[in-house]
């Protein structure tokens, strides 16, 4: 399973072992105990990817596979491609924009998502001269 957070700062993934309903649970404790709200529903989730990664489209081919459709790249520019797919979103407020999302796919598919997105972040820093 990935669980992508999106917060103030941007994007981070990290790949989970633990079952979906294990992660839900335990958040929806720790809300409990906190008192605060939290809004868990299916959703869609997006992320940008480089364009030119020489493992796009195994991944293509991977989520068509494994998704049926719940799962799609498209371009965004030259550079990049959008990743959208369908999972688990949580977060304080049905609006919010910040929170917590889980997909569970194929491991090889979560590797090579997570491997993809790692390598995105790094070509995408600014280059230091």
């Amino acid at each position: 399973m990935l669980k992508l957070n999106y917060t103030d700062v941007g994007l981070h993934v990290e790949q989970m072992q633990a079952p979906l309903e294990t992660l839900i649970a335990q958040r929806v404790t720790l809300a409990m105990r906190l008192g605060h709200t939290l809004q868990v529903e299916v959703g869609l989730a997006s992320m940008l990817l480089t364009a030119a990664h020489p493992d796009l489209p195994l991944l293509e081919a991977a989520l068509r596979r494994e998704t049926g459709g719940a799962g799609a790249i498209a371009p965004v520019d030259a550079d990049c491609v959008e990743v959208s797919l369908c999972g688990t979103w949580l977060s304080d407020s049905p609006l919010a924009a910040e929170g917590t999302f889980f997909v569970a796919l194929g491991d090889r598919t979560e590797h090579l998502l997570y491997h993809l997105w790692h390598s995105s972040q790094i070509s995408m820093l600014p280059k230091i001269r």
